[in-house]
């Protein structure tokens, strides 16, 4: 009931009602070593014969086709750099095609040339009503009709999305409560799924061929999720891939069902969390494994060490939501592992501007920057901009004295940072100093820009250079900065800036914190020290 849905929605109205050819690719599907032509050419291969490349390449170039490329942002993170450039491969040289690529907002996307992006907007509370109605006429019931009475206590991003609706609609139909966590609403899906299934028949509980009972189903379904993510695999080709998968589980949390393949039938069926498509079988939401990733931490052998090995290693990226709901499952043991570190060199780092704001930027990226370039003249190139490869750039249209230019901020490899830990080191920004990003810079001069002395057009100059540690300079270029800042800090960093008293503050209760475990472990009789 999100993106996949919708582009499988899409392909379905294009066969019924235009005369274009719909080609629907789901991209997490495609192996790393095939590449974008091959996975079209499989799509129209007949059974034991070849489709014609020559005739798929003029096809290409000279039909009117859909292409539509399915969960940008489930392809494996390490492959994406190579199937990006395939899709604007595709898009340059497929001239009479339109291209349709959906991803969650989080993933980097392909660059590609006179593109628009949509996002879904969130269901209003009338599509709510109308949705959790729905559901009572399925199955002739009233949970919707109560469920609709408790609306005004619903955290409103629950009653956003069809997904959530639905297992609020399930949860609530299990026990009359309503959750205002998220972390505390996915427990409640689990307990609820776990206990009875079928609201249509009072006290039914399907069977649960594992053997297992509510806590070791849970913990082995935590070591499951746990692995699930750090390989990048919500989604299995087969069945025989997940019971592998399942039984790295077993041996990971120590918890034996029956048979890994009962376990798996378990969680389509009895505990329906995983869901089928042909061969594939995938869990129901990316989220439902990050929720219990998220509890694989929490509750994990020596979990301090666990998390400071995923904050130092490869997979931290990955498991930016796990550690947003590990902030809400065990504070402490978040602010310890995962914010302690980015608090210490807040405070530690030396600042490179008296600007808070370029402080807060050459954080999050030392290549970020800023240039501004006549409008006929530019093209963003690498020997332009050489910093603006990895995850792109923020482009506005700058006026001065009645000219108009184009201002661009953007960076390389900007820092990512779970949103938890972000807000805990920062403080937020008023919403009048951001300014209207939707309209032009204008500046009556170049004198109240900045650039007159200092820079040129068709420079690039980062914020590490020294002139951003002037104040005459910040302050004529504080405007534009700002007004850039909600665009550029578009992964949850927007409207927020580095704050060294709430990173000192987080350090001293975290200190405090560990007094109070000392002075437990000394009360209990425990050598001082080992507060584990």
């Amino acid at each position: 009931m999100g993106k996949s849905t919708f582009a499988k929605h899409l392909v379905l109205t294009e066969i019924a009602e235009t005369d274009r050819l719909p080609i629907l690719l789901e991209l997490r599907r495609i192996p790393q070593d095939k590449t974008l032509l091959e996975a079209i050419a499989d799509e129209l291969d007949e059974f034991g014969k070849a489709f014609d490349r020559d005739v798929l390449y003029r096809l290409l170039s000279e039909a009117h086709l859909l292409i539509v490329l399915d969960g940008f942002d489930e392809v494996a993170e390490a492959a994406r750099p190579a199937r990006a450039q395939q899709i604007e491969e595709l898009a340059s040289k497929a001239e009479n095609a339109s291209l349709v690529v959906t991803s969650r907002p989080e993933a980097v996307l392909p660059d590609l040339a006179d593109v628009q992006a949509y996002a879904f907007e969130p269901l209003s509370p009338a599509q709510a009503e109308s949705l959790v109605k729905r559901y009572d006429r399925c199955g002739d019931l009233d949970v919707g009709a109560r469920l609709i009475k408790e609306f005004d206590h619903v955290p409103e991003r629950f009653l956003q999305t069809p997904l959530l609706i639905s297992l609020l609609y399930r949860t609530y139909g299990f026990n009359n409560t309503i959750s205002t966590r998220i972390t505390s609403f996915y427990d409640e899906v689990y307990n609820a799924l776990y206990k009875g299934h079928d609201l249509t028949k009072a006290g039914f509980s399907r069977p649960k061929k594992s053997g297992l009972d509510i806590e070791d189903f849970r913990r082995l379904l935590r070591g499951f999720a746990f692995l699930a993510i750090s390989q990048e695999e919500v989604s299995f080709p087969s069945e025989s891939r997940a019971v592998a998968r399942i039984e790295q589980a077993v041996q990971l949390t120590g918890i034996h069902p029956r048979t890994g393949t009962a376990f798996l039938q378990d969680l389509l069926l009895a505990v329906p969390l995983m869901v089928r498509e042909g061969g594939e079988i995938r869990f129901m939401h990316k989220s439902i494994a990050e929720y219990f990733a998220a509890e694989y931490l929490a509750y994990a052998h020596k979990a301090d060490q666990l998390l400071q090995t995923i904050r130092e290693g490869p997979l931290y990226k990955r498991f930016f939501p796990s550690l947003d709901m590990l902030a809400e499952l065990n504070p402490g043991l978040f602010k310890r592992a995962i914010v302690a570190p980015l608090a210490e060199e807040v405070i530690n780092r030396e600042a490179q501007s008296k600007d808070a704001l370029i402080n807060t930027l050459i954080f999050l990226d030392e290549v970020t920057g800023i240039g501004l370039f006549e409008v006929d003249d530019f093209e963003l190139r690498e020997d332009t901009i050489p910093h603006i490869l990895t995850w792109g750039v923020v482009r506005r249209d700058i006026v001065v004295d009645g000219v108009k230019y184009i201002g661009i901020i953007g960076g390389k490899s900007q820092r990512r940072i779970p949103l938890s830990a972000w807000i805990l080191i920062s403080k937020s920004i008023e919403g009048d100093e951001i300014g209207e990003l939707d309209e032009p810079i204008l500046f009556d001069s170049w004198k109240k820009i900045g650039w007159d002395e200092q820079f040129s057009l068709d420079t690039w100059v980062k914020f590490t250079d020294p002139i951003f540690s002037d104040e005459e300079v910040m302050t004529r270029l504080g405007e534009l900065c700002l007004l850039y800042v909600n665009p550029l800090l578009s992964f949850g960093f927007a409207h927020r800036i580095l704050d060294i008293a709430r990173a000192q503050e987080l350090l001293n209760s975290i200190s405090e914190e560990n007094k109070t475990h000392e002075w437990v472990n000394r009360l209990l009789g425990s050598p001082p020290g080992k507060s584990d």
